[in-house]
């Protein structure tokens, strides 16, 4: 049965001020300024009403001894801090290291001003006022000013990178609701000239549960069940720490599995508070009974891989898995591509059962859209949330780390069978794998002699098509496979599809269309192709240019004059086509009837039955009426340019032929014409 897994995201920090503590010494010339109380909260996503951990933790013992995190190979969201906050993160990540190493007990972290601010005494210059001291007392703009620098460090950033780079230390720190971080900042004093703050920030962490004898106290008592995970831990890392990176991490994946299951009733249940279900204790502490949730079995499999010491990056990023919240794990392989690995997902039931969600890649998406994951016949999206990692270290490979490349796509035949100056079409069969692009390799045959093999780009059409000529090569068969190709790499070759190209002299011209049967010496038929040519050849063998389809032939002799058009390609000429008739004859000179220069319309059956047997219209004619030259079964030519011409003005009148100079134009009318 499919199960949508969700994580847990973090509850961030409350903050106290507490300002107006005297200077010592000259306390009668000394003006004390103090700001009022202030919360600092920041509501994390969770599971249903559940406030939750974004960033997990490593548990204790990791780093046994040590005073702070320094010696931790994988710091990215402390690295990316600067100034004020950057100070921050350094001071407390001393002090959280010795909690989680038993050396201190209390939560409650006191620093003097100058381990916090880059700088302490600021003059109204450097605050940017215009007095410090008004009446006695601070005025309203100095102690703006100073609450400004006293809350220049944003504790919300600094504990979200220590809960991303510092998991293990954390292991006791509360982060759901009731918990989190209180701070009383300092007070600050003034002698008129200059403002210095003065005394300590306090930092006030809140103990989760399971682990406190008090709001900000530890109880050593838990240290027993946690030594005990940490040496469980220790010892499967130690089991398989010779096995090469892919064999080592499949054993860290079926270890967890094998150890822990799904906690349904954390997960669902709004009330349980937050702890060992999101922790990874539970995961090796030797108890069938104490289980976890998908946070739990991300930051296991984190952990693992650093105890092995072997160099790897593994990170725990959470967000939501199909919509649902989830925490899972992004790893960066000796090749430097980036694969996701959700240990959750690859237990027992569990839709990536045993490994199809372990080291996989992408079909599409981005870091910052999420990713489309496959998983058989599903397809999974994981969209990161507040991540402190960059686009880079949350991309993820467009293939399985086992495969190495991206997948062969996926064509077919669309026309198989073409002459040689045709296109075969191939179409490509999308299954929703994205592709940078495509590459396609020719593998030519001739009749006689050696086979030759080609690559090139395929460049795909609006279709979804890749067309190719086989001209270049002649007629023979064709053996065409593709690759796809996606961040730089290609994939393997697709199977093979047949074509085969046939001599062009054999080809036949499809069908064409004459725009009259009849005409007069010294003027043009118009012949629109099918075909696609600059060049058509006429029986006598001589060629005429063909443009946009349409060939003009000459009419120059009367009499029944058989035409049939060949078409030129590469110096080869195909077959004739079936050959049309024009009947051509002599051009009428007598009943003329010709419109004066300068006539722009001619009204509706101004020469309706008039008898002529041709007209001629100059191009100041801009329209014609209706019936204009209606019954008027003589008339056998009509020369004109392109008036606007009414569709009845040359009704009834069976052998006129109309002579234009457009032929676009006279095709649109749907009349026999000719073209001067």
């Amino acid at each position: 049965m499919k199960k949508r897994l969700a994580a847990l995201a973090a509850a961030m920090c409350a903050g106290l001020l507490l300002l107006g503590i005297p200077a010592g010494g000259a306390r009668a010339e000394t003006i004390v300024g103090t700001i009022p109380t202030e919360a600092v909260t920041e509501k994390a996503d969770g599971e249903g009403d559940r406030q939750a951990l974004v960033e997990g933790y490593i548990e204790k013992t990791l780093y046994a001894g040590t005073k702070t995190t320094a010696t931790r190979s994988v710091q990215l969201a402390g690295n990316n801090l600067t100034g004020t906050n950057k100070m921050l993160y350094l001071a407390l990540s001393d002090q959280i290291a010795q909690v989680a190493a038993g050396t201190l007990t209390s939560t409650v972290f006191t620093f003097p001003v100058e381990d916090v601010y880059e700088q302490v005494t600021f003059t109204k210059e450097e605050l940017g006022v215009d007095a410090l001291v008004a009446n006695g007392s601070f005025t309203a703009e100095a102690v703006e000013a100073v609450t400004n620098v006293l809350r220049s460090f944003d504790l919300g950033e600094v504990l979200h990178a220590l809960m991303a780079d510092c998991p293990y230390e954390l292991y006791w720190y509360n982060k759901g609701p009731g918990g989190g971080c209180r701070i009383e900042y300092p007070s600050f004093g003034t002698n008129g000239y200059s403002v210095t703050l003065m005394g300590n920030v306090t930092f006030k962490m809140s103990v989760a549960q399971e682990y406190a004898a008090g709001s900000y106290e530890t109880d050593p008592s838990v240290g027993q069940t946690v030594n005990t995970a940490a040496q469980n831990a220790q010892d499967i890392a130690d089991q398989y720490k010779d096995l090469d990176d892919f064999a080592r991490l499949t054993a860290y994946k079926n270890a967890i599995c094998e150890l822990a299951s799904y906690n349904y009733d954390a997960a669902y249940n709004a009330s349980t508070p937050y702890g060992n279900p999101w922790q990874l204790i539970w995961v090796f502490d030797g108890d069938p009974e104490t289980n976890v949730v998908c946070e739990g079995y991300s930051k296991a499999f984190q952990y693992l891989n650093e105890l092995s010491k072997r160099g790897l990056r593994v990170i725990s990023p959470s967000g939501t898995m199909d919509g649902g919240n989830h925490m899972w794990n992004v790893v960066t392989m000796g090749d430097g591509k980036n694969y996701l690995v959700d240990v959750t997902n690859c237990d027992t039931g569990m839709v990536g059962y045993p490994d199809k969600l372990f080291l996989a890649g992408c079909v599409s998406g981005s870091a910052e859209e999420g990713y489309v994951i496959p998983a058989d016949s599903s397809r999974i999206v994981y969209v990161y949330g507040k991540d402190v990692y960059s686009a880079d270290q949350l991309k993820i490979a467009g293939w399985r780390y086992l495969d190495g490349k991206p997948p062969a796509p996926t064509f077919v035949t669309a026309v198989g069978t073409v002459y040689e100056h045709q296109e075969a079409a191939f179409a490509y069969w999308n299954a929703g794998y994205e592709y940078d692009s495509f590459l396609a390799q020719i593998t030519y045959q001739p009749a006689d002699g050696e086979p030759e093999t080609a690559q090139e780009a395929a460049e795909l059409g609006q279709d979804g098509a890749w067309r190719f000529v086989p001209g270049d090569f002649g007629s023979g068969a064709f053996s065409i496979r593709f690759a796809g190709v996606r961040d730089e790499v290609a994939s393997d070759w697709s199977a093979s599809l047949a074509c085969t190209a046939l001599d062009f002299s054999a080809y036949t011209p499809s069908a064409y269309t004459f725009s009259s049967a009849v005409g007069f010496p010294g003027y043009q038929v118009a012949v629109q192709l099918e075909d696609e040519t600059e060049t058509v050849v006429l029986p006598n063998g001589d060629t005429v240019d063909c443009q946009d389809g349409t060939v003009l032939v000459p009419l120059e002799e009367t009499g029944e004059i058989p035409f049939a058009l060949a078409i030129q390609w590469r110096e080869k000429v195909s077959a004739f086509g079936a050959a049309v008739t024009v009947t051509v004859e002599a051009l009428p000179t007598e009943d003329v009837l010709e419109i004066p220069e300068g006539t722009q319309v001619i009204e509706q059956e101004a020469f309706r039955n008039i008898g002529a047997e041709r007209a001629i219209l100059p191009d100041s004619v801009e329209q014609v009426g209706a019936y204009a030259f209606a019954d008027n079964s003589a008339l056998r030519l009509v020369e004109l340019h392109q008036p606007a011409l009414d569709e009845t003005a040359f009704d009834n009148c069976p052998n006129a032929v109309l002579c234009t100079d457009d032929v676009a134009w006279g095709y649109q009318l749907g009349m026999p014409f000719l073209v001067k």
